[in-house]
């Protein structure tokens, strides 16, 4: 039988944990520039953004069902942007 409250956990846990990682975090990286100097941890920056935009793709993917076509194509921008 599917239990739809461990489905939803299995999604939503590392959205948790990564909120609770960044704010444990943010202290260190408000004093950043993002790509500047090296000293200013600019691979888990992008490392962030990249998690983050990895979930977008995947709740976008449940969320409009699959893959969304435009000019007989699937195109993954246009789904996540949805």
């Amino acid at each position: 039988m599917f239990d739809a409250t461990a489905a939803r956990d299995s999604l939503t846990e590392p959205v948790e944990h990564l909120v609770f990682e960044v704010n444990m975090l943010w202290k260190t990286f408000q004093a950043t520039n993002w790509f500047g100097d090296n000293g200013h941890f600019p691979n888990a920056h992008y490392g962030y953004m990249m998690v983050i935009f990895a979930r977008l793709d995947l709740f976008s993917r449940y969320w409009n069902g699959g893959e969304v076509w435009k000019d007989g194509k699937k195109n993954q921008t246009e789904r996540m942007i949805r």
